[in-house]
């Protein structure tokens, strides 16, 4: 079932983090996007859910509204927002270095003294 299992003694309590590759449909701008999902977990399920939760709350995650994650369903709102995140950082076009970079202006300084200025005040 699992071709790539990493072949491991470590039991599942004892794993702290995981990389989770899921391709991502075209979005369909036709069909109506749920705005609530009621779960029912099994047990793995929501031990794992726990363990994704515990650990928001101990890295202090925020949702993009700015608010922490403070419940389970915040746990799964973080996880679509980090996927968001991934997305939109990927369509982004990085700066060609063809391109100059532009210089951020300056203010101006004062402005040298003129030989007039000089005579007048007696500096050399």
């Amino acid at each position: 079932m699992y071709p790539n299992k990493p072949k491991t003694n470590a039991r599942p309590d004892q794993i702290d983090s995981c990389l989770v590759s899921l391709r991502l449909a075209p979005l369909d701008e036709t069909v109506n996007h749920r705005r609530h999902v009621d779960l029912q977990l099994n047990l793995r399920q929501r031990q794992i859910l726990r363990r994704m939760f515990d650990a928001a709350l101990a890295e202090d995650a925020q949702l993009t509204s700015g608010r922490f994650v403070k419940t389970a369903a915040d746990t799964i709102r973080y996880l679509l927002e980090q996927v968001a995140a991934a997305e939109l950082a990927a369509l982004e076009v990085p700066e060609s270095p063809a391109a100059p970079a532009s210089k951020p202006r300056q203010k101006p300084g004062p402005k040298p003294a003129s030989a007039k200025t000089k005579a007048a005040t007696g500096a050399a």
